[in-house]
């Protein structure tokens, strides 16, 4: 496999281009480039199997010479630290994006997804959806542009018909999401998000309280110290306070 590398960092392609190295030697980083503009020069007449590329530089420029070069399909690596992925990304063969730092076991994660594309093709591309999980985030198109959300930064989750709405920690701000509730809760981790109520999903790690006599939970904001209550469903409530019992309680 020839594989090429497009980074303004030299230190992140050498220590790129030794983990590709020790994820199997038989791949071969053939070129490396520190800027679009040295990938135009020559990359276009190149033949390759695979661009690891710095999600900084992955802008339309990148994505306009690939068009050019008649290459749009040319499986995409992406990597950096931003929290925003070009829209323009998900037009072309993006097969992972990596949050730095890099890791051996990130690489390894990241190519065994470029096989997959190379047995199943477009069953296992990364498809421009609504919500996909990377890397312990989430990462959500609302209103055109992408966003990463810690699911820290979540305070609960609301209904809204066929949309859901995200409630943060920093109570100033809310995000709407063309997915309803439980397509978004399928892709919360279980061990921290509960759906309490056919209307809400909780982030157990701000639960204050939990009420017997009335069916509800408090959470605290750990911004403001505030508390909010939400009601419990009745066919809910066993089963949720049978979660808070086994997961949510330290042993002693």
């Amino acid at each position: 496999m020839e594989i090429i590398i497009i980074s303004h960092s030299k230190h992140e392609i050498r220590e790129i281009g030794g983990l590709i190295h020790e994820v199997n030697e038989n791949y071969k980083v053939t070129e490396i480039f520190n800027s679009i503009e040295e990938f135009e020069n020559v990359g276009s007449d190149l033949r390759y199997d695979l661009i690891v590329c710095d999600a900084a530089l992955a802008g339309a420029d990148l994505f306009s010479i690939l068009e050019k070069s008649e290459l749009p399909d040319i499986p995409l690596m992406l990597f950096g630290k931003e929290n925003y992925l070009s829209g323009e990304a998900f037009r072309f063969n993006v097969v992972d994006y990596i949050m730095l730092p890099m890791t051996l076991d990130k690489l390894r994660e990241s190519f065994t997804k470029f096989r997959k594309r190379a047995i199943f093709g477009e069953q296992s591309r990364m498809k421009d959806d609504d919500l996909l999980i990377k890397q312990g985030r989430m990462m959500i198109r609302s209103m055109g542009e992408l966003y990463y959300i810690d699911y820290d930064d979540i305070f609960f989750l609301e209904a809204a018909g066929s949309y859901c709405i995200l409630h943060f920690i920093d109570m100033d701000k809310t995000l709407m999401v063309s997915l309803n509730l439980s397509k978004v809760e399928d892709r919360l981790p279980v061990d921290r998000f509960y759906r309490i109520h056919d209307r809400h999903t909780i982030n157990c790690r701000y639960l204050f309280s939990v009420s017997s006599c009335d069916r509800k939970c408090k959470l605290k904001n750990p911004l403001t110290k505030v508390t909010i209550a939400l009601k419990i469903s009745e066919r809910r409530y066993k089963d949720f306070t049978k979660f808070i019992n086994e997961f949510m309680l330290p042993e002693v």
